[in-house]
């Protein structure tokens, strides 16, 4: 694991010969006993894929300087509107996120390039790393890799945009990898940086959380709101795969979700996440009945068997989860956070278990309550050459 400030990067030593999983569990929680499930044969393999579609290497953000975004929370129902973070909430909002972070590097031994941020920075979200950029591998063996950056609707969310961070995943993704700056395409002001862009009448698109991506098929999937424009996604598809040199992005699917209010979802991922074979999905927030089985059937064309949420559980951020691979096993596992695993049925969870060697969680209930968001949302996949990273 590498921890990075917002100036220098720390190394810490690790073991050279890796702990096995109990180890690691029975050292971490003495009292935690687990089962690694084997998961099934999964479905028939689909012509697509080249590349796994998930990984077992992120970039995370600590909550070192965490504040309730006012901006953000005039269109994200997910959060309240006139939220105060307290000192102590401060110091609970940063242990939630240290039991996060142990649960992705000692219980799916992940490796976590993790950054912090201070107040200088004026990043009040940095902790969703996965709405300002994302990193993408082709669909073939002949195209290059892209990293994409996004543009964000609340002003002091554009900040988030580092160069110190920038820069090492460029270094981690390697020379080959393409740059595709989104922010162009929303704001084509000829040198103007998009920081200085009007929140208002421009299409925007937040990363993965406007778009929910399943990798191994190249289709993504986009619930439309203030923060996630349809035109704008069919400019994202263009540019990656112009990038890529081939396809990466073959098909967006775009529709509306609604919450239990009636309210606009701000973000498709917390209505539903895609895995390898499977999918979490709040169909009964798509209220248009061809869009819902436009994404439906797109998704058992592509041989995902639905574990289908209420809009209740998709309140509780049961659709805010993403798939890992096991750092030392390769095997994937599904994380979300303990709010939302409490809230799946026993069927719900033997699907799961059907496609995943395991559910695993953490409980971030007062980062999830004032910041609108939940596991998924702190965390930015990096799909990266093996031989660049290693």
């Amino acid at each position: 694991e590498r921890q990075q400030g917002s100036s220098e990067s720390v190394d810490f030593d690790v073991d050279a010969t890796p702990l096995s999983l109990v180890d690691v569990l029975m050292q971490h929680s003495p009292d935690v006993r687990m089962k690694l499930i084997t998961p099934t044969q999964p479905n028939e393999p689909m012509s697509a894929p080249v590349h796994a579609a998930s990984t077992d290497r992120v970039l995370m953000v600590a909550p070192t300087c965490f504040q309730v975004n006012a901006e953000a929370s005039a269109d994200n129902t997910f959060m309240p509107k006139d939220g105060v973070a307290t000192d102590e909430i401060k110091d609970t909002v940063l242990r939630e996120f240290s039991r996060l972070h142990n649960v992705i590097t000692n219980e799916l031994c992940v490796d976590v390039e993790l950054f912090t941020h201070d107040g200088y920075h004026g990043t009040p979200d940095a902790v969703f790393p996965n709405n300002w950029f994302s990193t993408h591998l082709p669909l073939d063996e002949n195209g290059n890799g892209v990293i994409a950056l996004y543009p964000m609707k609340c002003p002091n969310r554009r900040r988030e945009v580092r160069t110190d961070m920038l820069n090492h995943v460029k270094r981690l993704c390697g020379p080959d990898a393409k740059l595709v700056d989104v922010r162009k395409m929303s704001w084509p002001e000829d040198g103007a940086c998009f920081a200085a862009a009007p929140q208002e009448g421009l299409p925007f698109l937040e990363g993965t959380g406007s778009i929910v991506m399943d990798r191994g098929a190249g289709v993504a999937y986009v619930s439309l709101s203030k923060r996630a424009d349809a035109g704008l996604a069919n400019q994202w598809r263009d540019a990656v795969n112009k990038a890529a040199r081939t396809e990466i992005v073959r098909r967006v699917v775009p529709f509306k979700s609604f919450d239990s209010s009636g309210g606009l979802i701000y973000h498709t991922n917390v209505m539903m996440m895609v895995g390898s074979t499977y999918a979490i999905v709040c169909l009964e927030a798509i209220h248009d009945m061809a869009e819902r089985s436009a994404v439906e059937n797109q998704l058992a064309a592509d041989g995902k068997e639905v574990v289908a949420i209420t809009k209740e559980q998709m309140a509780c951020m049961a659709g805010n989860a993403l798939e890992l691979q096991h750092g030392l096993y390769g095997v994937p596992y599904v994380i979300m956070s303990t709010q939302a695993r409490e809230s799946l049925d026993a069927d719900q969870v033997s699907v799961l278990e059907r496609h995943v060697a395991g559910i695993a969680h953490a409980d971030i209930r007062t980062l999830e309550t004032l910041g609108g968001g939940s596991v998924r949302c702190t965390i930015a996949e990096l799909f990266c050459e093996e031989d660049v990273v290693e």
